[in-house]
């Protein structure tokens, strides 16, 4: 954990480079202490079906749900605006040009109920630094 998943509307899609959004959010969760590398996946899907506020075709969102293990509200904001702030580096020339909603939410998962096979450590400890 966590899996990152970034919702982003189709209008957006020739003004943002997904991959280095993607890239700068990875980077966020790895660094920010709270996760072992292995255990963050970060992903993007594209939303082609959507309506936004009045409808208007320019209008866009991104919208980003980190899934984490339970942790304090202290821990869960501090995630937060980690997040946020990889994010804002990431779209603030977008949002001072389109106009664009970004949200973010850090959910907790029941982790009674979650299931998971894994062996990244494994195969990532056996890799040679690039």
């Amino acid at each position: 954990m966590p899996h990152i998943v970034v919702e982003y509307t189709a209008n957006l899609a020739e003004h943002l480079d997904v991959r280095q959004l993607l890239t700068a959010l990875h980077r966020a969760a790895c660094a920010s202490g709270h996760f072992l590398p292995s255990s963050v996946r970060t992903r993007a899907i594209q939303l082609d079906d959507y309506l936004i506020g009045d409808e208007h075709a320019s209008n866009s969102m991104v919208h980003i749900v980190a899934r984490v293990r339970p942790r304090s509200d202290s821990q869960l904001r501090e995630l937060g605006a980690t997040l946020m702030e990889a994010v804002t580096g990431q779209l603030q020339q977008l949002q001072e040009r389109l106009p664009l909603g970004i949200t973010l939410e850090v959910q907790q998962i029941d982790v009674a109920h979650r299931f998971l096979l894994c062996n990244l450590e494994e195969f990532q400890a056996k890799r040679k630094p690039e």
